[in-house]
């Protein structure tokens, strides 16, 4: 009896290698492994970059259309500057003819 024990035994003994030779990570499956834990952060990595480079996009564009703006401002800012100084020339020139005509009348009195 304790033959035929053991010849039942042996084949279940078998049969527990196998499953734990099976379990076993090879250096193929250790590969697989971190290829795909490599491929799942560069899409990770990928996806922030993108919502990185969309932030950046936008406050280009924001601050684009701000420099436009401020552009236009001051455009506009030297237009109105160059016809006050043009304004302002003439008024001098006037006020100076002025001040002239003034002095000949007081040098005759």
């Amino acid at each position: 009896m304790a033959a035929s024990a053991t010849f039942v035994g042996w084949p279940l003994a078998f049969i527990a290698v196998n499953v734990a030779i099976c379990e076993a990570v090879t250096p193929i499956n250790k590969v697989l492994e971190m290829m795909n834990e490599m491929k799942t952060k560069g899409i990770a990595d990928k996806k922030a970059e993108e919502v990185q480079f969309a932030k950046f996009t936008q406050w280009c564009a924001d601050t684009s259309a701000e420099k436009a703006k401020a552009i236009e401002a001051s455009a506009l800012e030297i237009e109105r500057l160059g016809s006050f100084i043009e304004k302002t020339e003439v008024e001098i020139t006037d006020l100076s003819e002025r001040v002239v005509e003034l002095k000949e009348d007081i040098g005759r009195w």
